[in-house]
């Protein structure tokens, strides 16, 4: 099985424009989220997928730093569904694990968690996620986890979703129409009032504390 992870970033975010290259621990954070991501043990292949915009040179850098290739995406910058079911056709994805490029605390162990509960589901009609936070109550902070599509899921949705809001954010039709499953966040840091994610630059700042006191290939339950 062909199991993709598609990392996604750009440098033309509203709120902290330039995010995913603002360095932390002297790398840009984009270059975090790969490395935790490599780590996974279920992963076959990642991509890195941005949309074709100025700027994107210190992006594709970063990713061949780790030996990632970037795959730029000609349509609408906000069109996710249809970035990531072109990213699933170029890798011939079995399994996508979407995970988000402010995500610089993504847990390996619990991408590989939902990647396993996706596989043995062995289902098409389903999203499978532990990205959010306390998705049907399973306890999870947010940041910490992934997405997991099939391929053809995400080419069903890219054929059947027109509307700008739900190309842009995939799992909400999902939410809207009871298709999301998930697990049970670990009990030693299942804290559900918490994220780490970064969308402003408080939360960057509040991530480079973290950086500064977590050991080095940290885990989740090493941040509460």
């Amino acid at each position: 099985m062909n199991i993709v992870a598609i990392v996604q970033a750009r440098m033309g975010s509203t709120r902290l424009p330039g995010k995913s290259a603002r360095l932390l621990a002297g790398k840009p954070m984009l270059w975090h989220v790969l490395n935790r991501v490599k780590q996974s043990k279920r992963i076959t292949r990642m991509v890195l997928t941005i949309p074709a915009e100025e700027g994107n040179a210190v992006l594709i850098n970063t990713a061949a730093d780790l030996g990632v290739i970037a795959l730029q995406w000609e349509g609408e910058s906000g069109d996710l569904i249809g970035r990531y079911a072109y990213a699933a056709w170029m890798t011939e994805a079995d399994l996508i694990v979407r995970v988000p490029g402010d995500n610089p605390c993504v847990d390996p162990d619990e991408i590989d968690r939902i990647i396993s509960m996706a596989i043995d589901a062995s289902s098409n009609e389903y999203l499978f996620s532990n990205l959010d936070r306390n998705i049907h109550n399973n306890g999870y902070p947010g940041g910490l986890g992934a997405e997991v599509y099939t391929r053809t899921l995400m080419e069903r949705l890219d054929k059947k979703v027109k509307y700008p809001l739900l190309r842009e954010h995939p799992h909400l039709w999902a939410f809207a129409n009871d298709k999301v499953l998930t697990c049970k966040c670990p009990a030693e840091f299942a804290y559900p009032h918490m994220r780490f994610d970064v969308n402003t630059l408080e939360d960057f700042q509040r991530i480079e504390s973290i950086y500064v006191t977590a050991p080095t290939n940290f885990r989740s339950k090493d941040l509460v």
